[in-house]
């Protein structure tokens, strides 16, 4: 019988219990099955009943979960081929199978490509010598499918994965390998999260030859793009990007404008030591112009991120490492690399420090475990590398407000899972880790949660007495506006005269301007209730007490600024005087906050006639569009708040203008004009950058034709305003491919003018030689005279 919970109207993490014993006090005994997320988070249990025997089926929620379901009962149809054991023979010699199915009914089954049980039907395959492609992709099948393929099969199931794949097309499945001749491979069909129903199964040669240039590249139609082949035997065909040649599949991808990622990061590439190299030409069957290269990113794996532009495709080349000198089985992903969620260690998210955020596990798993953990878990994973001069002891701590759930926190020094640096502490239910991050080192922090609701939240900081926690040593801001992220756990405990108690704080100096300041931590990043005091001066004295407290605020709410438990004060400021801000928490709070300061002015370059000139380069300044008047320019209609600045450009030079910084905080863009009208604004637009390369902010590559001045204006998409740290850099200018072709062509014309000259010169040399020869025959031979 099947008793099943896998129906879209159940909607809560299910568990599933089937007892046959229920006693008079209630209590149900002799538990003949259990089941937890045999679909998902859902329960179905296939079980062989007794006839006349009755069973008791108990239906609750994993932990504390609750919620409606819809129950299924039924006879279950003894499905065969359930196991690898039990697989359907595909005729020995067959170069084409065809296959129709169904996964409904069958059991969840140990299988280790994924590291998971799933329910499926098996096949065997006696490889020929060839590349062989499997795949689900015909309209008949019903369900999101999962094709994966094992090298053994024995009595404890499958082992030996060799590939496998999840959504090659649309949300069906293909995978391309190797099938050395004589040898068995067991193909499983099954669904993603236990998804389950009918399919249409071929097996055939796979064309992977065909796809040895880049002349002849696979088309990467859609974003995501996911696809397993095998580069077995193909013809070599050289790298430039690694000078090697190499046996090698190439694919298409059209540029987005975005940064894009092609990756073979994949649980799948067991195998093939996989190098990855991306060219933005090809030229008779030859990829030029090398892009990007990489090599070992994960583990024996690779994993490149290369920017692109609308007007150009671009060849990504996936080649074996020297010792895969005959290619093997590999699976590709390429996609926008802003959309890379964040349950992989090699798309994990990269952090400054303090930092803090709150985020959800659904739908994230890994295999990672410092303990080595024998199941899947759900988590996130964080990026830090630590750029200063000095070692760093930090805490990544989850036994902060905001997390409820079980959590489990470790630490890696690669996406090599055996490099595990530090495991858990448990703080209750919680978790916190403490290790030392060397300097020039990267490191990965993995978050999960495995009880409890999917949902954590996590600071990390330095561990060290924060070294602004009194105002005779405060943070000094060198200019507004200014944004900065701080934390106080680790601060001493002082007293506070604005609130008369003792409190953990970060103090920041700040000079008048003139004009009304702002400071608040109403943005995301704050992570506790806060509240600012301002003070006009520090006295010294045993208890570091502070005089003259102007202001104080907690919990600010007014039309206009919403900072629910978060802070925010103004006040008018009294020009070159100096301020003390004290950012502490309400009560004990602690935490990790941001601070922003503003001048409540519209900024002196609001206007492009009143540019500040972006020298000397690199040029990197922080500015903050809110309070901008309105300019417009002819690259967009209608007028934008933001800032203006003047670049002197030089011909030959190519400069980078980007606000990709973590500090810019919201959806930029960048015009970039040739001159300025002091009524129309910008005009002759040159370029017009929103969400290129570094969504949602922006980078502009710009090659300078000329000696000139431009003028570049950073402003918001639509009505977006906020901070940005805009950054110019110059480098010289890379030839293209077209002109390194010309100049290839007149060095090649060049070289043969050189040649003809010198033979030409030979021949003169030769001629005198001769003549000289001939000469002194004549004169030395009989009958010779020489007239006088």
């Amino acid at each position: 019988m099947t008793v099943n919970l896998c129906d879209e109207n159940t909607d809560f993490d299910t568990l599933l219990l089937i007892f046959t014993t229920c006693g008079g006090n209630g209590v149900a005994t002799d538990c003949v099955a259990v089941n937890d997320d045999a679909c998902d988070k859902k329960s179905q249990i296939t079980f062989a009943s007794t006839n006349g025997t009755p069973y008791h089926v108990f239906v609750t929620g994993f932990d504390i979960n609750a919620g409606h379901f819809k129950l299924e009962i039924l006879d279950a149809e003894i499905i065969d081929h359930q196991t690898c054991d039990n697989a359907d023979v595909i005729p020995p010699g067959v170069t084409s199978f065809y296959a129709r199915g169904d996964t409904n009914g069958t059991t969840p089954y140990p299988a280790p490509c994924r590291n998971t049980n799933v329910a499926g039907v098996w096949f065997k395959y006696t490889g020929q010598g060839q590349n062989v492609k499997v795949h689900t992709c015909d309209s008949a099948t019903t369900f999101d499918t999962v094709i994966e393929v094992y090298g053994q099969c024995g009595t404890d199931g499958p082992s030996v994965c060799t590939t496998f794949n999840d959504d090659s097309c649309n949300t069906r499945s293909a995978v391309v390998f190797a099938a050395q001749p004589g040898v068995d491979y067991w193909i499983l069909v099954t669904g993603f999260s236990n998804a389950k129903g009918t399919f249409f199964l071929t097996l055939e040669p796979a064309d992977s030859a065909e796809h040895w240039s880049c002349s002849r590249a696979i088309q990467v139609s859609s974003l995501p793009y996911s696809d397993s082949n095998s580069n077995k035997d193909v013809p070599q065909v050289n790298s430039p990007c690694t000078l090697t040649q190499q046996h090698a599949l190439f694919y298409r991808v059209h540029g987005t404008g975005q940064a894009l990622v092609a990756s073979t990061c994949d649980l799948a590439n067991y195998a093939l030591d996989t190098v990855i190299s991306v060219f933005d030409d090809c030229v008779n069957d030859s990829a030029v112009n090398c892009v990007s290269v990489d090599d070992d990113y994960c583990g024996t794996h690779s994993h490149v991120v290369f920017n692109t532009t609308t007007d150009r495709d671009y060849y990504i080349m996936v080649g074996g490492f020297n010792k895969d000198v005959t290619g093997g089985n590999f699976t590709l992903t390429v996609d926008i690399e802003a959309s890379q969620a964040n349950d992989d260690c090699w798309y994990a998210d990269e952090i400054s420090i303090p930092y803090a955020t709150s985020q959800d596990t659904l739908g994230s798993y890994t295999n990672a475990g410092c303990k080595k953990a024998a199941t899947q878990r759900r988590g996130r994973w964080f990026k830090y590398t630590n750029t200063g001069n000095v070692d760093q002891v930090l805490a990544a701590d989850t036994c902060v407000p905001g997390t409820t759930s079980t959590t489990e926190v470790e630490v890696y020094s690669s996406c090599s899972f055996s490099q595990c640096v530090a495991g858990n502490t448990n703080c209750g239910n919680q978790s916190k880790v403490t290790f030392t991050a060397y300097k020039g080192k990267t490191y990965y922090i993995f978050v999960a949660v495995t009880a409890g609701e999917p949902y954590f939240a996590l600071e990390v900081y330095e561990t060290a007495y924060n070294s602004n926690d009194g105002c005779t040593h405060p943070f000094a801001i060198p200019s507004v506006p200014f944004s900065i992220a701080g934390e106080t756990r680790t601060s001493e405990l002082i007293y506070t005269e604005c609130e008369n108690t003792q409190k953990k704080g970060m103090w920041f100096s700040v000079t008048g301007t003139g004009n009304k300041i702002l400071a608040h931590t109403c943005a995301e990043e704050t992570d506790y209730n806060t509240v600012i005091d301002l003070y006009n001066g520090c006295k010294v004295s045993y208890n570091s007490s502070y005089t003259t407290c102007v202001t104080a605020n907690d919990d600010y709410n007014d039309v206009g600024h919403f900072c629910g438990l978060k802070s925010l004060l103004e006040w008018d400021s009294v020009l070159n005087q100096q301020y003390l801000l004290y950012v502490t928490g309400h009560a004990d709070a602690t935490g990790v906050f941001r601070l922003e300061v503003l001048d409540e002015s519209s900024p002196i370059n609001a206007r492009c006639n009143e540019a500040v000139t972006a020298s000397p380069l690199p040029y990197d300044v922080t500015g903050f569009t809110g309070y901008s008047n309105p300019s417009s320019g002819d690259c967009q209609n209608g007028q934008r708040r933001g800032m203006w600045y003047l670049l002197q450009v030089k011909k030959g030079y190519t400069y980078n203008i980007n606000t990709c910084s973590e500090q810019t905080t919201f959806d930029t863009a960048i015009d970039i004009y040739a001159s300025c009208d002091i009524r129309e604004g910008g005009t002759q637009c040159l370029e017009y950058g929103d969400d290129q390369h570094c969504t949602p902010k922006t980078r502009i590559l710009l090659d300078a034709p000329a000696d000139a001045h431009y003028f570049i204006f950073v402003s918001g998409a639509g009505d977006d305003y906020g901070f940005f740290h805009l950054s110019i850099t110059e480098s010289k200018t890379e030839k293209s491919s077209s002109a390194g072709s010309k100049d290839n062509g007149s060095n090649l014309g060049l070289v043969i003018g050189i040649i003809i000259l010198v033979l030409l010169a030979i021949g003169v040399v030769a001629g005198l030689v001769l003549g000289g020869f001939v000469y002194y025959k004549k004169r030395t031979s009989p009958g010779y005279s020489v007239l006088k």
